[in-house]
């Protein structure tokens, strides 16, 4: 549970910092008046904005794990103790 509650500390960490760079793409794209840097920003945030999806299925999933492996265990010493 530890090791599963670091990862997704880390995911969601991960995601804080895409999204505020994403911001930070968007406010130079959109203040830029040189043509070449506005195109650089807005491809780049088109990936970023990727980037952040991924991390937020990944978030998605761990948190789907987490939830499975607390269950598991609530089911596993319900059993022992009803053999009991």
């Amino acid at each position: 549970m530890i090791y599963l509650s670091a990862v997704l500390d880390v995911l969601h960490r991960l995601r804080e910092l895409e999204e505020k760079s994403a911001r930070e793409l968007l406010a130079l794209a959109r203040r830029s008046r040189a043509a070449y840097i506005k195109s650089v920003a807005y491809t780049l945030l088109s990936d970023k904005i990727v980037h952040s999806e991924v991390i937020r299925a990944l978030v998605r999933a761990y948190d789907r794990l987490e939830g499975m492996e607390v269950e598991y265990k609530r089911v596993i010493s319900e059993g022992i103790s009803a053999e009991l």
